[in-house]
């Protein structure tokens, strides 16, 4: 069971999305993010499923901003 326990981690979970990804995309992960307490969200607009091949330095600047606030 992956998601035993989630609910008593308290920090801010990322849930980075890519604007073009019809696999596992916002929905997909809106559905994930339900399970955890504190969620933050943002999407790479413009990038598919390899958002940090196709859109590196977006990818890569949202996730140092959230690694900032940890």
């Amino acid at each position: 069971d992956l998601i035993e326990g989630v609910e008593r981690f308290k920090s801010p979970v990322l849930f980075l999305n890519s604007e073009c990804n019809q696999l596992i995309g916002r929905q997909h992960q809106e559905k994930q993010a339900k399970f955890f307490p504190v969620v933050r969200t943002a999407v790479v607009k413009g990038s598919g499923h390899s958002m940090f091949g196709e859109k590196p330095e977006e990818s890569i600047g949202i996730v140092r901003d959230y690694l900032k606030d940890r």
